[in-house]
């Protein structure tokens, strides 16, 4: 039987509850975990084992513990054996198979509780293994995201925006949070002196606080600060560059093809630059344009996808490899590793995408910290 027939006998109750044991139970789980990531998974596969218990009538024999528990380690071994088949996980991790394994983590005492059976409860012997952010990902989403809060399509008062930004760096994926995005006329707002601030103007703003770091700009010219100018490749002069990656409508989405010349160009000149605009997802994917019910919707290029064919721009890729990175819809063939990030038989070391970083490919604007997060997290991607 496929994957796909095992799980459409599951999920419609047509597999014999005789057919269904804790190998199956494992098998569905590592199904789940490669279609939807970790979180979406968890709540799916309980969904799945309560609805298939009860339509066998054997609903007293759900146990909310053990199914995620059993998830949990099975995610574990499967970051430990990326791109194995089912049978190559459980050869590589025989102690899957093995039920008293769970025993490790809980005492029976806890296990035969109502509580646990009812809701997860986190172990009593031993925790979990937890999910570790693999080097070459930390690399590449380190002080990725600038929050740009206050305009569209989020279009946040200054007072939510300030608030989001003090939430968002005390949060586990502080992190990840580079600069706020300010417009000129917020120069003088009181802020904590460790927000670190770009500010967006259209020509030399002056004296400067200390806690703005950079500018944002439509002129080809360095300011007085480290400058990021929305300008041809060929006009800027001594700053750095910014390419607009989407926007509020389907034709503000530049093609594929042009962001891979920008990236291409961009790195042969030595030129840094940030992105900004349509940039909420990791991967590249159909969505809709703005937050209003009537949005329109079209393909958004993924940050994923943007900054990974940044990195391999940055080593000297052909600019037909970058268009085929930018264009890649499917999240498996991105695969981060400790070490290395591999892509379609493709690899880049994090020692490579730490420098391609730093050097070249800064960050990006977005309107929305918690989309990219919520997203990272739906992949598994994040803890």
């Amino acid at each position: 039987m496929t994957d796909q027939e095992f799980v459409e006998a599951f999920e419609t109750c047509r597999l014999p509850n005789d057919q269904f044991h804790h190998r199956d139970h494992l098998r569905l789980a590592w199904i789940y975990l490669g279609r939807y990531g970790a979180s979406t998974a968890a709540v799916r596969i309980a969904e799945s084992i309560r609805r298939y218990a009860s339509h066998h009538g054997a609903s007293a024999k759900y146990h909310e513990t053990v199914t995620i528990a059993w998830l949990h380690l099975v995610a574990e071994s499967a970051r430990r054996c990326p791109g194995s088949s089912f049978d190559q996980l459980l050869q590589a991790s025989p102690e899957l198979v093995d039920k008293n394994t769970l025993h490790q983590y809980y005492s029976p005492e806890l296990l035969a509780s109502e509580t646990a059976r009812i809701h997860f409860v986190p172990p009593d012997r031993k925790a979990l293994p937890e999910k570790k952010i693999p080097d070459s990902l930390r690399a590449l989403l380190a002080h990725l995201i600038d929050y740009a809060g206050l305009f569209p399509p989020a279009a946040l008062t200054w007072p939510e925006v300030a608030r989001n930004y003090a939430r968002y760096l005390a949060s586990p994926e502080g992190w990840m949070l580079n600069r706020l995005v300010l417009p000129a006329r917020l120069v003088d707002a009181q802020l904590p002196s460790a927000w670190r601030v770009t500010l967006l103007v259209e020509d030399e703003p002056g004296p400067l606080p200390p806690r703005i770091e950079t500018l944002e700009t439509k002129a080809a010219r360095r300011l007085s600060l480290p400058t990021y100018c929305e300008a041809p490749l060929a006009e800027i002069n001594g700053a750095f560059a910014k390419i607009r990656t989407g926007g509020l409508t389907p034709h503000a989405i530049p093609p594929s093809e042009e962001i891979a010349d920008f990236l291409h160009s961009a790195a042969a000149r030595s030129i840094p630059f940030k992105a900004t605009a349509g940039l909420h997802h990791p991967i590249r994917s159909f969505r809709p344009l703005t937050y209003s019910p009537d949005s329109p919707h079209a393909v958004m290029h993924g940050f994923i996808n943007v900054f990974v064919a940044a990195a391999f721009a940055w080593l000297g890729a052909e600019q037909r490899i970058l268009v085929d990175i930018l264009n890649e819809s499917d999240a498996s063939a991105f695969q981060f590793l400790d070490g290395e990030m591999l892509c379609r038989g493709m690899g880049l070391g994090t020692a490579q995408i730490a420098e391609a970083r730093r050097d070249f490919a800064h960050s990006f604007g977005s309107c929305s910290f918690e989309e990219p997060i919520a997203d990272l997290k739906e992949l598994g991607w994040l803890p």
